[in-house]
């Protein structure tokens, strides 16, 4: 149960099961009455038109397209379904060729996408294997440069050491003969 809105004075009214107005019984009434002439106009065209009329599609083989056809024998009836199976084999024919040539169409569409793929491939993979190869001829530079680096540094080192060691050998001999002299000095 909801509510809705009384049209007469705009109040909310709570909404209850209603049974089927007069208006709703005279609109159902008036549809039958409608749907009866309905009837009775096909029927009166009907009425019109021979048993033996067929309507006929428009086709290159029959003589009166589009029209309907009078015909009292089952042979007419006969020869244009023949007529229109005929065409029908030749439009299928047709879609079938129409077919065939969209195919082929497409085969020729995916094989030159196809090579160019493979070309756009082998140029990927090309790049990669020269980047590939310039990242490892870099890598082994930079690995012989540090390499070279330490050994230079080791031998920077030793002969630092070794300068080192001269400098203070000499000033220990330079200070050992200054004292010498100056003890020979004091003693004169």
């Amino acid at each position: 149960m909801g509510f809705v809105q009384n049209d007469d004075d705009d109040e909310w009214v709570k909404k209850a099961v209603a049974t089927p107005s007069q208006e709703i019984q005279e609109e159902e009434a008036e549809e039958k009455e409608a749907e009866e002439k309905d009837l009775e106009e096909v029927e009166a065209v009907a009425e019109g038109r021979s048993d033996g009329d067929v309507l006929v599609t428009a086709s290159p083989r029959t003589p009166t397209a589009g029209q309907s056809i009078s015909s009292g024998s089952h042979e007419t009836r006969l020869a244009l379904l023949e007529a229109l199976v005929s065409d029908l084999k030749d439009q299928v024919l047709l879609v079938h060729c129409d077919m065939w040539a969209g195919f082929d169409e497409i085969k020729s569409i995916l094989a030159s996408h196809t090579i160019d793929m493979e070309i756009i491939t082998h140029a990927a993979c090309s790049a990669r294997h020269h980047h590939n190869n310039m990242i490892t001829t870099y890598r082994k530079i930079l690995w012989d440069w540090r390499q070279s680096s330490i050994i230079k540094m080791t031998k920077l080192t030793l002969t630092q050491d070794h300068m080192t060691d001269l400098v203070s050998r000499t000033t220990s001999y330079v200070t050992q003969t200054c004292d010498i002299f100056i003890n020979k000095d004091r003693d004169l």
